[in-house]
């Protein structure tokens, strides 16, 4: 089979549907498209590969044997093309990749709603996966890539990773309602000193800064239960197991009428950062992701 021209994949289609629609007129219908550039396509075509495709009886057109061998050969192809430019438009408008994001609970909660609301309703098409978890698990998993931004308090300063401030929050102390001290406007370490601390485990970045703030000699008791959850330090809070000094954004993830949250005296801030990998090329989306996501946590601060 000689080639006289240029075959372009779009010849390829106009081929087929003029095959299976059996008319000129029926397959620039089904393309979106007028009669003329499909005929001259179809012409283009032939010329290109020296070969008559269709022959005209009684007023419609006939596949000649060459057509009926190249579709039913060429029709494979031609389908892995339509799915490659499929590829092509989903790489151009974002619906290839899928946006994942770590964050602790409370930040799922406090800064991300509002935003990925408005992100989907403006790219409908784009998966948002979300993980949640401590610092070092969200820190592990941006290492191994299975997030792409990291939201932490407290980013530590490593060659590896790209720091984005958010916002800063101060630290609370939390304490049931019938508890006296809930009745004050503030509350400072000497005031709680003869409480039962409830805290989360030795190294995480609440736990960290009110050891820095309290003091090595600290004479607190701490409560014998441990645990990084949040929402399980309000409930035994709660529960009158003791009291716990936490930041305000997740004190603003778990409101409940049974425990009050007191100002700390003493000036204690967590930086919240949005983390990445050193080197990471971002895409379209994800610049824009993060940059709204720095423009409405800095409000916060």
């Amino acid at each position: 089979m000689e080639m006289r021209g240029t075959m372009r994949f779009n010849h390829l289609q106009v081929f087929r549907t003029i095959y299976e629609t059996g008319g000129v007129t029926a397959a620039a219908r089904e393309l979106n498209t007028t009669q003329p550039p499909v005929t001259r396509m179809l012409r283009n075509f032939e010329a290109s590969i020296n070969v008559t495709l269709f022959k005209r009886e009684k007023g419609r057109l006939v596949p000649t044997p060459e057509a009926d061998f190249l579709y039913a050969k060429g029709h494979a192809v031609i389908e892995q093309f339509d799915g490659f430019k499929q590829v092509l438009q989903d790489v151009r408008s974002g619906r290839w990749q899928a946006l994942t994001i770590g964050a602790a609970l409370p930040h799922c909660i406090t800064l991300l709603p509002p935003l990925l609301q408005d992100f989907s309703r403006r790219h409908p098409d784009l998966q948002i996966h979300v993980h949640t978890g401590g610092r070092k698990d969200q820190l592990a998993r941006l290492e191994s890539e299975q997030v792409d931004i990291a939201i932490v308090y407290e980013a530590p300063d490593r060659p590896n990773l790209r720091k984005y401030r958010l916002c800063d929050t101060g630290l609370v102390v939390i304490l049931p309602t019938d508890n006296p001290l809930a009745a004050r406007s503030s509350l400072s370490f000497k005031d709680i000193s003869n409480e039962t601390m409830i805290n989360g485990p030795l190294g995480s970045p609440m736990r960290s800064a009110f050891d820095a703030f309290a003091g090595a000699d600290s004479d607190i008791t701490y409560s014998p239960v441990l645990t990084q959850s949040v929402a399980l330090i309000v409930k035994f809070v709660a529960e009158g197991m003791g009291v716990c000094i936490i930041d305000q954004l997740s004190a603003e993830a778990f409101p409940t009428d049974r425990v009050a949250k007191v100002p700390l005296e003493e000036p204690a801030v967590l930086h919240v950062e949005a983390v990445l990998k050193s080197g990471r090329v971002l895409s379209v989306l994800e610049r824009e992701f993060l940059n709204e996501l720095v423009k409405r946590s800095g409000t916060r601060s």
